[in-house]
Order: C-alpha cells, then structure tokens, then sequence
C-alpha cells in the first residue's frame, strides 16, 4: 500500500543513528538478493567505517558483514575471503544465520 517509490530515500533520510544502521543492513541484504553485489558491498563498506554502527549491538555488524560476505562471493571473492567474513560475523553474533547459510552453501558448492 501505499507509494513504495519513496522508500530508498526514506532509508537514507533517517535521523537517528540506531534506526539508520538497521535500515542500511536491510538495504544491503536487498541489493545482495537483487544482484546488485557491487553497490551492497560498498554500502556494507561504508557502513562498517561508521562509528555508530561499531557501538551498535553486535548483531547488527554481524548481519552486516555476513551481507558484505554474500555481496564479496557474488563478485567472485575468494572462498578463503568469503569464509573469513563469515566467520567474523559468527565471532559477533554465534546464531547469524545468514553467516551459517553461507558457510553451509559454500561447503556443499
């Protein structure tokens, strides 16, 4: 409902900082599903180098960099790379799921 066309600018137009990190992991795990790897990589980049995000609870970062390693592997990332990434976020965050999936898809390729 509604008119879904403003979204991504109501994404990037959030005044708190809690509320913007969430936001902007949503947006990353978007651009990874729509394959869209390059633009969510940089953004979960960006999103990584952000103070707020780095006092954010950890399982926010933890989402973040299981979607940055999804985005990596889609652009053709080493395996070695792409487990590191998924491993950092299991350090974060023991049940992120997305870091499990991955893991798992990677050993079963």
């Amino acid at each position: 409902r509604g008119d879904h066309s403003r979204g991504p600018e109501l994404c990037e137009s959030a005044d708190d900082p809690e509320l913007a990190s969430e936001l902007g992991d949503v947006r990353v795990h978007a651009l990874v599903r729509l394959g869209r790897a390059a633009e969510a990589a940089k953004l979960a980049e960006r999103m990584l180098d952000d103070p707020d995000l780095q006092r954010a609870d950890q399982r926010l970062m933890a989402r973040v960099i299981s979607n940055l390693a999804r985005a990596r592997r889609d652009l053709g990332a080493s395996v070695e790379e792409v487990c590191d990434l998924a491993l950092e976020a299991l350090a974060l965050a023991r049940d992120e799921q997305n870091a499990l999936e991955l893991l798992h898809e990677l050993e079963t390729a």
